[in-house]
């Protein structure tokens, strides 16, 4: 069993919102682990996200054909299908996906080390969850959304209305608690 002074101090930072320390102790935690653990982590939770790209863009399933391939596998998805992440979206959270499916896709790259390897994966889950976060807030303020992908006058408004909303902050600590409970069931002690 792995400590569970880790997964407290991981919860710490994910109650504090410290992105810094949430990337730092994820990392921190993935190289006690077994590198397909880790994996199957971060792919079951770009799996969950699958089902709002796939509502974002009809049609569009070669993602789920992506993760279903690095999870059987192991190993990097064809070529073709991972060109397919270099498409023009401009919906909510969809760039935070697909930055996320290019450092998972990287992850299983077995050219580079272990840890550059586990520092892929804590930068694919990272940027998974803020998908999340991004979709949950904007969504339903499509105009809003705009605005802030342009970086007009109101940027910063929106920015900080979106980090303090109260649903984004839930659905960020229902995201993180998935992944500790993931965590907790691949040999960690519960904080």
């Amino acid at each position: 069993m792995m400590p569970s002074s880790d997964l407290a101090q991981l919860w710490s930072a994910v109650e504090q919102r410290n992105e810094e320390q949430k990337a730092y102790l994820l990392r921190k935690v993935f190289i006690q682990m077994e590198f397909i653990t880790a994996l199957s982590i971060v792919t079951d939770a770009a799996y969950a996200y699958c089902d709002i790209f796939e509502g974002e863009h009809a049609g569009e399933v070669w993602a789920r054909k992506v993760l279903v391939q690095m999870v059987m596998t192991a190993t990097p998805p064809d070529e073709g299908l991972i060109q397919s992440a270099f498409q023009h979206y401009d919906t909510p959270g969809t760039a935070n996906f697909l930055k996320g499916l290019h450092d998972l896709y990287q992850a299983t790259q077995s050219k580079h080390a272990r840890e550059a390897r586990l520092g892929y994966l804590v930068s694919s889950l990272i940027h998974i969850q803020t998908a999340w976060l991004v979709w949950t807030y904007f969504h339903a303020r499509r105009e809003v959304w705009q605005r802030y992908r342009l970086r007009g006058e109101d940027f910063y408004t929106i920015a900080l209305a979106f980090w303090d909303d109260p649903t984004v902050i839930e659905c960020d600590r229902h995201n993180w608690q998935s992944v500790l409970e993931h965590l907790k069931n691949s040999g960690f002690a519960h904080p």
